[in-house]
């Protein structure tokens, strides 16, 4: 940090967290304040924490890059390569080796490689548990400073557990990562839709650190084609005249372009994201209409989507 041009921001929070969120850097809240999310996007990511009744005194907030990355005028700029690489290795691993979380969610692009290694994106990347492992280098220079941070691999040690971390024989300990978009994209966007899937994120984190048991006997479908949703208009309709269903309930999920217009379902800045249908206990489909993660934003898939109402 020689060279950086602004202060060091450290984590906070819990110690030995249940939950480790990691953002991209510092901005220049942050950076002014000496903390991690104090701006408008850590405003907004505590109030994601209250909806998703995650416990605070269970979570720790942390950065990817320590220091705030702006040019020589002063100006907010993406970190590097090199100043992701540097500070993972001097801050975020030792961090990750030290508090020993219970869950690491990766808020937005940055985090998500530095802590997964992979570069699909963030749509591609959501609604999996993925692991964060440390590197080779790292898990020899922790263990000359009494940190273990390996065990023997059983298909490669023969039974024998070595002195040393050997990367022939051992293998890094793992934690578990959940991906999801950092909530300056939802200020940036003005996206409702956005929020709801960071929400939706933080309830799976939540479920996952504290092992919820899952709901028996649900099934929940999400319709990604319009082909999908001509097949469960038929099923639906041939339910019903076989008289398997008495009817069906639709609900809709809406947002808008601030924060009260989700709450206005007839106001024209209001957008549909999502309809679900339920025709049964614990039964029920969900159609994306605006949501990010579907395909029927268009006119084809409005066109189907609206014909699917009317039938069924």
């Amino acid at each position: 940090h020689e060279r950086a041009t602004s202060n060091c921001v450290p984590s906070r929070g819990a110690n030995n967290p249940k939950i480790l969120l990691v953002g991209e850097a510092p901005g220049p809240d942050e950076d002014r304040q000496g903390m991690p999310f104090v701006g408008r996007a850590g405003k907004l990511l505590d109030e994601l924490i209250a909806e998703s009744r995650l416990n605070v005194a269970d979570i720790r907030l942390s950065n990817t890059v320590r220091c705030f990355p702006k040019d020589a005028l002063g100006q907010v700029v993406p970190p590097t390569p090199e100043q992701i690489k540097t500070c993972s290795s001097a801050h975020l691993f030792w961090e990750i080796a030290t508090q020993r979380p219970g869950i690491i969610v990766a808020l937005g692009k940055t985090a998500s490689i530095a802590l997964t290694g992979k570069r699909s994106s963030l749509d591609e990347m959501r609604g999996y548990t993925h692991h964060f492992t440390f590197p080779s280098e790292f898990i020899e220079n922790a263990q000359n400073h009494g940190y273990i941070l390996w065990e023997p691999d059983p298909e490669k040690c023969n039974g024998i557990i070595p002195d040393r971390y050997d990367a022939k024989t051992c293998r890094s300990i793992t934690y578990p990562v959940i991906v999801t978009y950092h909530p300056s994209a939802v200020l940036r966007k003005k996206s409702q839709s956005l929020r709801g899937l960071i929400s939706g994120d933080l309830v799976y984190s939540r479920k996952v650190v504290y092992n919820e048991p899952r709901l028996e006997g649900v099934d929940y479908r999400f319709v990604k084609t319009v082909e999908e949703l001509d097949q469960w208009g038929q099923y639906l309709l041939g339910l019903y005249r076989t008289r398997q269903i008495p009817y069906v309930s639709f609900d809709s999920e809406t947002g808008g372009i601030d924060d009260e217009a989700g709450l206005r379902e007839f106001d024209p800045k209001t957008e549909i994201v999502t309809i679900q249908v339920a025709y049964g206990i614990g039964k029920a489909i969900c159609i994306p209409v605006s949501h990010p993660d579907g395909c029927m934003n268009n006119a084809v898939g409005i066109a189907a989507i609206r014909k699917f109402i009317v039938d069924v």
